[in-house]
């Protein structure tokens, strides 16, 4: 029996099938979003994200960056069109090293030291989350975060300004800058 894909024409597929859609689940709309972030950054940032992975970005220096995403449109819930405006900011108790190896911390801590949050908050006909010009970023260093395990879009928006997708270089920069490694 041959196999009627090549590997390349199932990945084709699945890529079609899970990332076509205008309005993306969870899962698919982190990788997104990941996306979006790798296609500005400045020099020095790998993107490091994956199978396990515990951050998503490592800068030369050491320097990790965790991007976390939501938005007001969302796949199981195209009536209300509404989400909770929350983002998990908990310390962690350990991570994983190439996907198999569980490191314990001696303390809970946030793994990376500098988070971007990424809002997509348009929820009308034109609602597309692999559109880099629907989206708002805020960079923000750990250190500045609020000893909870979530914080809310209204918090980032009380404390930090938010970016388009332009201007967030620039902004990650900023928040590298202030942000100890």
């Amino acid at each position: 029996m041959t196999a009627k894909m090549t590997p390349a024409e199932v990945r084709a597929a699945a890529a079609e099938r899970h990332y076509e859609p205008k309005i993306l689940d969870n899962a698919d709309r982190g990788d997104i979003a990941e996306e979006i972030v790798a296609g500005v950054l400045g020099p020095g940032w790998e993107y490091c994200s994956g199978q396990w992975a515990s951050w998503d970005f490592e800068h030369l220096d050491g320097t990790r960056m965790q991007i976390k995403q939501s938005a007001a449109r969302q796949t199981w819930d195209e009536k209300k069109k509404t989400v909770v405006r929350r983002f998990g900011i908990a310390p962690q108790t350990g991570h994983w090293v190439n996907g198999t190896d569980w490191i314990a911390l001696l303390a809970p801590r946030r793994l990376a030291e500098i988070y971007v949050f990424a809002w997509h908050g348009v929820t009308d006909e034109t609602c597309d989350h692999a559109d880099p010009a629907q989206w708002r970023f805020y960079a923000v260093p750990a250190a500045e975060l609020p000893n909870t395990k979530t914080i809310t879009l209204d918090a980032l928006r009380r404390q930090w300004p938010d970016y388009d997708v332009d201007a967030l270089p620039a902004a990650v920069e900023a928040a590298h800058g202030r942000a100890a490694p």
